[in-house]
């Protein structure tokens, strides 16, 4: 009996190792893709985005807006912050952990252009500014130049999301929304309106006596 016990509890201890083996490497990989800012480490009026060598952090005008990155069954699966600059309309989106991003597409401009297909939804691969990507990552960014913008402007964000964590993720990829107003009849999408941040006013404010 006594060696029966042991025996047990030897494959039980190495079952638990191995568990442990493998949650460190799921974690190590995910922690040299996905290289995440914390936003808490920003200053209130900057944002840290990649550039093509290196993340360079932006001087922002006001402040920075955060939304929800929304998925069909209305669960949280990332977040998505906007702002601008003098010069570029600035999107950021992070997936939470667990989760990777893959091709993001951006409408932005007059609400009556809209893309629409025959159902009467958001036509996504319509829109002005895409990602096309076959790698996953987490987090993806997009800047459009704001001369091509009215001062309130309406956007659209569509993002292809996939489970890390579930074996057919990424195979059955989410669609996932930045949150705003709903529309669509068939497979629903969002939208929101955007009013560009004045940079004159803090470059005012900035001025000494």
């Amino acid at each position: 009996m006594k060696t029966q016990k042991t025996l047990w509890i030897r494959i039980l201890a190495t079952f638990f190792l191995a568990g442990i083996s493998a949650m460190g490497i799921l974690y190590s990989c995910e922690k040299e893709i996905i290289q995440p800012t914390s936003q808490n480490n920003l200053k209130e009026n900057s944002i840290t985005i990649p550039s093509n060598e290196a993340r360079e952090t932006i001087f922002i005008c006001g402040k920075a807006i955060n939304k929800d990155l929304i998925d069909s069954e209305n669960h949280k699966i990332g977040k998505v912050t906007v702002s601008n600059d003098a010069k570029y309309f600035y999107v950021r989106i992070i997936a939470q952990p667990g989760y990777a991003l893959a091709s993001s597409y951006l409408y932005t401009g007059l609400d009556s252009n809209l893309p629409m297909d025959m159902n009467g939804d958001l036509n996504f691969s319509a829109f002005n500014s895409t990602i096309l990507a076959r790698e996953y990552i987490r987090e993806r960014n997009f800047s459009v130049p704001l001369r091509q913008l009215p001062d309130d402007f309406t956007a659209s964000l569509m993002v292809q999301v996939a489970n890390m964590f579930d074996p057919d993720g990424f195979v059955y990829r989410k669609t996932a929304w930045a949150d705003g107003e709903l529309i669509g009849n068939v497979n629903r999408g969002r939208f929101f309106t955007y009013r560009k941040a004045d940079c004159r006013i803090q470059e005012n404010q900035a001025m000494p006596d």
